[in-house]
């Protein structure tokens, strides 16, 4: 190797790879291969946070799932405390509060064996399905396509 051209590829302000380039020769990368390379690693670098915020979005939708299915459950056996004693929602949720740290488990998994208990069945999940594609209020309906 007598040539090395090496591009650095930045995201957030920190550099987090490189594009490396190699050569026999001695000053073996003109001008336009450093500015192609330089083009290169501008859209790889593009590419990089879309796929990163991508897969962001993604972990944080997979946590709203988690966190509306377990308040589900919560509300499912809060009515359940709610109708034997006779009690408020506040003072529902602190019985489930109290039996969470005296069984040091956490608070959806008291109102889920709680609904169990009541039901014979585990609690069954909300369905979250994706949202439904909108279209544009001026656009005319598509009729469905016949096979």
């Amino acid at each position: 190797m007598r040539s090395a051209y090496a591009q650095p590829l930045a995201f957030d302000g920190h550099v987090q790879g490189t594009i490396n380039l190699y050569s026999e020769r001695a000053g073996g990368f003109p001008a336009e291969t450093r500015t192609a390379v330089t083009v290169t690693a501008g859209q790889a670098e593009v590419l990089f946070q879309a796929v990163l915020r991508a897969a962001r979005l993604n972990e944080v939708i997979t946590q709203l799932r988690e966190a509306l299915t377990t308040r589900a459950i919560i509300d499912q056996a809060l009515g359940i405390v709610m109708a034997r004693r006779q009690c408020t929602a506040p003072a529902a949720f602190d019985i489930l509060r109290r039996s969470s740290q005296r069984r040091n488990v956490k608070v959806h998994q008291v109102a889920a064996d709680i609904v169990e208990a009541v039901t014979g069945q585990p609690p069954l999940p909300p369905h979250f399905g994706d949202p439904p594609v909108t279209r544009n209020p001026g656009t005319p309906r598509q009729p469905p396509v016949s096979r």
